[in-house]
């Protein structure tokens, strides 16, 4: 039985999302039970393994047939839309929620071709993505968001994504995929405890970050 294909969306690029699945893409249970293929910025991804002092190596993609998943790797499906000597970290910006947007759709794309088996989702700032989008794009970014919860709606509950895998063939029982989903979930879930409870910390030995009208 092949493990799912999950299909990791890194979230804001300037927020936790890269380091917390930086921290979930090294537990065993994760890599024994899916193949994760994140689905965002290598640049972005390569700076938050270093950041935590990840054990993984990066291996970038332009297709998930291209991934390999060997031991101590993490597949990242570069889409190559982050400029990170530009990004402001930490700070709400629409280069952030545009990237962060065409993460998700990317995913939805995936999961509708068959090439991912479920979506697992980083943090998003919802106040970027409406920074990111115009009026005329309103009802274009609303789908793929909608889309893409229904799909991870669906792997919770242990449904598929899509009826076969990439090679069009079952990759294992519906219940078991979702259970997998779950799982990466969780793990992501409490890294992410871990990295705020971390900036917290540090929040409370350096001082609070400055506000925007001080960094002007």
């Amino acid at each position: 039985m092949k493990r799912p294909i999950l299909g990791v969306t890194m979230g804001d690029p300037a927020g936790v999302g890269p380091e917390i699945i930086a921290r979930a893409g090294a537990e065993p249970a994760v890599r024994r039970d899916s193949r994760p293929v994140v689905i965002g910025a290598a640049a972005t991804m390569q700076a938050a393994l270093e950041l935590v002092g990840s054990p993984l190596a990066l291996h970038a993609v332009a297709r998930v047939a291209d991934c390999r998943w060997a031991d101590g790797t993490m597949e990242v499906l570069d889409l190559a839309n982050v400029d990170m000597r530009a990004l402001p970290r930490a700070a709400v910006s629409a280069a952030a929620g545009k990237a962060a947007y065409e993460y998700i759709e990317r995913a939805v794309e995936l999961a509708q071709t068959a090439e991912i088996h479920g979506i697992v989702t980083a943090p998003i700032n919802k106040e970027a993505l409406a920074a990111a989008e115009d009026r005329q794009e309103g009802d274009r970014v609303g789908a793929p968001r909608e889309a893409s919860g229904q799909h991870h709606e669906q792997a919770r509950e242990g449904s598929s994504v899509s009826g076969g895998g990439p090679s069009g063939g079952d990759h294992g029982p519906v219940s078991t995929r979702g259970a997998r989903c779950v799982s990466l979930s969780r793990s992501i879930q409490c890294r992410s405890l871990d990295v705020l409870a971390a900036r917290r910390r540090a929040w409370r030995a350096l001082g609070p970050p400055p506000s925007a009208a001080d960094r002007r």
